[in-house]
């Protein structure tokens, strides 16, 4: 059974604005965790965007209790996503099931986003790379 977070460490996440910290501790956490949380209602997955540069974003989080977060937190989501809830996905089911449709699809990752809009953004390749080098440290 997943642990909740501390809410020491949820607190100090929260408050992190160095992305490259962030997005390090997020895609370490997936990788150990085995799994990794993006947003759903009955409407499909929740996406940000699209960028400057047409991309729609795929915001993701290492644990439920960051999605959570961001829905308590962001004033934006907290109505454009009321109903949504954090959905669960298996990191290698992201990687061989999803990635492919995100690429195909023309999605970025926004890896764990916090208030006020402060995500990560990187390639769905980049992000599946860095989450395959990670897991082949924990296999």
């Amino acid at each position: 059974m997943l642990r909740p977070i501390p809410s020491k460490q949820l607190d100090a996440m929260l408050e992190l604005r160095d992305l490259r910290k962030r997005y390090g501790h997020c895609v370490k956490m997936i990788a150990d965790l085995g799994s990794l949380w993006w947003l759903e209602s009955a409407r499909g997955r929740c996406v940000l965007g699209p960028t400057a540069q047409g991309a729609m974003l795929l915001p993701v989080w290492p644990h439920p209790d960051y999605a959570s977060a961001y829905l308590r937190l962001d004033p934006v989501a907290a109505v454009v996503w009321a109903t949504s809830e954090p959905m669960e996905i298996e990191v290698h089911e992201f990687i061989d099931e999803h990635v492919p449709e995100l690429i195909k699809t023309g999605y970025a990752i926004a890896a764990f986003p916090i208030p006020p809009g402060q995500a990560c953004i990187v390639s769905v390749d980049d992000f599946a790379a860095n989450l395959q080098f990670e897991l082949d440290q924990v296999e």
